[in-house]
């Protein structure tokens, strides 16, 4: 029977399941749609979860040492212990080889394998959070509702208010043609059969990417809100560094995956940026390999997503 770690990585658009020896060999990998609970509730986080584990670990001869699940706000949900027990029980995994973070908390050490510096995320949500010695500090993660300022989500939405309005005021941008397009629509009063059934978030914020697509075409409405996303970003790290001082920067999340976005954000400060150690999966699953630093291991993976 062979001995696997297993990482979860549980995020607002996508969940994947990571299947690895114990040394820091990947052996399989899948994905399945968003599993915040804060989007789709508990009990469809922990069913996307469940069908992912077992659909992922398959009828292979696995012996699981340990399992890492990093997931959005879980450390808002409080009753940590009791919900270890439920996902113990669920996936028929011991407790003590079952462990639950943060995924901004997993991100920021696997960014920097552990060592002092600021972790940005712009995805379908928005977060900062950093670590300073044994300090780690975090600000933005509101949620769609209350904040989330900088994301995919508020981008995609503040187009689409803005091609709202200037359908209604006669006024042109390629961002009214697109938000059809996107959403496959002939009329934008379709988008209330969308949006108000209580959609997940990445139904909006996936259309980031063609408000960027805009922006690069220089419309005028769509630069518009990119430069509020960026100031909004540009914001949480004012806050960060004021409170833990200058350390390098990682940029991760689906908006920074655009090359375009990415050069812009960077040119509008004088941070130091470097890029991730390790994507945000590989770092659950580093986590799960008990953060090991031998060399040949770290090197392996390194550069895998």
């Amino acid at each position: 029977m062979k001995q696997v770690v297993i990482g979860m990585d549980c995020g607002g658009t996508y969940t994947r399941c990571l299947v690895g020896d114990l040394q820091g060999n990947v052996l399989k990998m899948r994905t399945e749609s968003g599993s915040n609970p804060f989007d789709i509730g508990m009990n469809a986080s922990l069913k996307v979860i469940k069908d992912l584990y077992f659909s992922t670990v398959g009828e292979e001869n696995f012996e699981v040492n340990h399992l890492c699940i990093s997931s959005s706000g879980i450390d808002l949900l409080g009753k940590y212990n009791a919900l270890r027990k439920t996902i113990s029980m669920m996936l028929k995994i011991p407790m003590e080889r079952l462990e639950l973070f943060h995924d901004g908390v997993a991100a920021l050490e696997g960014a920097f394998l552990g060592e002092d510096g600021i972790l940005l995320i712009s995805g379908t949500g928005s977060v900062v959070i950093g670590k300073k010695g044994n300090k780690i500090v975090k600000f933005g993660g509101w949620g769609h509702i209350l904040g989330d300022e900088g994301s995919a989500y508020d981008m995609a939405l503040e187009a689409i208010k803005i091609a709202i309005v200037s359908e209604e005021e006669k006024k042109k941008t390629a961002l009214i043609n697109k938000v059809k397009a996107h959403f496959k629509i002939s009329n934008l009063r379709e988008l209330l059969n969308i949006v108000y059934p209580c959609s997940p978030k990445f139904t909006i914020a996936g259309f980031s990417k063609d408000v960027i697509d805009c922006a690069k075409s220089r419309d005028e409405a769509a630069l518009h809100v990119v430069n509020s996303t960026i100031k909004s970003l540009n914001r949480l790290l004012h806050m960060i560094i004021s409170e833990i001082g200058v350390l390098p920067v990682a940029l991760s999340g689906g908006l920074f995956s655009d090359e375009w976005f990415l050069q812009k954000f960077q040119m509008t400060n004088s941070y130091h940026f470097v890029k991730p150690a390790l994507s945000s999966i590989i770092a659950t699953y580093w986590m799960a390999l008990g953060k090991p630093y031998d060399q040949t291991i770290v090197n392996k993976l390194r550069g895998k997503k």
